[in-house]
């Protein structure tokens, strides 16, 4: 796996049950549900912000260095 491109994280066994089940009813792998878990997070907040989910991104993008 390229380490530049992926990385893995911890899920809580309950959750990742979950996932699956999730991932089942939207025919998505969990790497694919989660990303689009975090584009509806992005756009909520972007949102709630009154920002567009670009602008927002690179906000939090900056900070996280």
């Amino acid at each position: 796996m390229n380490i530049t491109r992926h990385k893995s994280v911890a899920v809580r066994k309950p959750d990742y049950d979950i996932l699956k089940g999730l991932c089942g009813k939207e025919h998505r792998g969990p790497s694919q549900y989660i990303s689009l878990l975090i584009k509806k997070e992005v756009e909520r907040r972007a949102k709630e912000r009154k920002m567009t989910p670009e602008a927002y991104l690179k906000k939090i993008l900056s900070e996280a260095k």
